[in-house]
């Protein structure tokens, strides 16, 4: 099993990492070190929620308010990027490999041995991406179940102990297709969010404007591809399928046999206290 080797950044160190490309907007398209923009070369992106779950919420409440989610951005009528939900992963690793299948997965963490980021960060998105193209190749979020109890509106209404779910992915979400955080403090994709808050579980026009400029509908591809050498939901999912663009059938496209560079970026969404 071989796995492309790791260069972290955490938030504080974000800036000296990515290029933030010049613009007089207040959303952040994030870019390679080279200044390539970074995106998904599919007009898709397949995520897969880890089987156990949140402990803080029922299985079909938690499926319903990641659905809502995805579909807050997917539901922007001038980007034509889309989600696909897959069946449940049953492993947790927010890792990405190049000889064998992935998933952009959604997991929980509950236990503080699994749990390394920190009290104070929410949720951490890890993106990896070719650092010569900027194509990303996967995309997961952590959850941090140990300091934090999530919580649907509906279920809990008014309840300010509580992290609501929606709001936090809604924003989690945009940083796994290619935004960074944006300037505009009234934005979904600004940088700190606190307990109780749901604004944050629909777009702003920062936002919007965020997502169609880097998935306009006139560029939409015209395909939708599974995650990086296929999807990868169980132990047992340790074949490669990647072609060299010749089946038209396969869902996926190789790199190709040049020089491949790997980049990795983390995003932590702190608590505002």
């Amino acid at each position: 099993m071989l796995r492309f080797p790791t260069i972290g950044f955490a938030l504080a160190f974000l800036f000296t990492s990515l290029n933030r490309p010049s613009t007089a907007t207040a959303y952040e398209w994030m870019t390679t070190q080279s200044g390539k923009p970074i995106s998904w070369d599919s007009a898709c992106l397949h995520y897969s929620i880890y089987q156990d779950g949140s402990q803080d919420l029922p299985w079909d409440v938690l499926r319903d308010a990641v659905r809502e989610s995805f579909d807050t951005w997917e539901d922007v009528p001038c980007s034509h990027f889309y989600f696909v939900e897959t069946d449940p992963a049953e492993i947790d690793e927010a890792d990405f490999y190049l000889n064998q299948p992935n998933n952009n997965l959604l997991v929980w963490r509950e236990n503080l041995e699994d749990w390394d980021h920190g009290g104070g960060v929410i949720a951490m998105t890890s993106i990896n991406f070719d650092e010569k193209t900027g194509r990303i190749l996967d995309a997961d979020i952590e959850f941090n179940g140990v300091y934090f109890d999530f919580a649907d509106e509906e279920t809990y209404p008014g309840d300010t102990r509580l992290m609501d779910l929606r709001n936090t992915l809604t924003h989690e979400i945009g940083h796994t297709f290619g935004l960074g955080h944006s300037t505009d403090g009234t934005a979904t994709m600004h940088d700190s969010g606190t307990f109780g808050e749901t604004k944050k579980q629909t777009l702003e026009q920062d936002d919007i404007d965020g997502i169609c400029a880097i998935y306009p509908l006139a560029e939409d591809p015209g395909f939708c591809e599974e995650p990086y050498c296929g999807l990868g939901l169980t132990a047992d999912d340790t074949e490669c399928d990647l072609d060299d663009g010749s089946d038209e059938d396969c869902g996926c496209r190789a790199i190709g046999n040049r020089p491949f560079f790997r980049g990795i970026v983390h995003f932590l969404w702190l608590l505002l206290r």
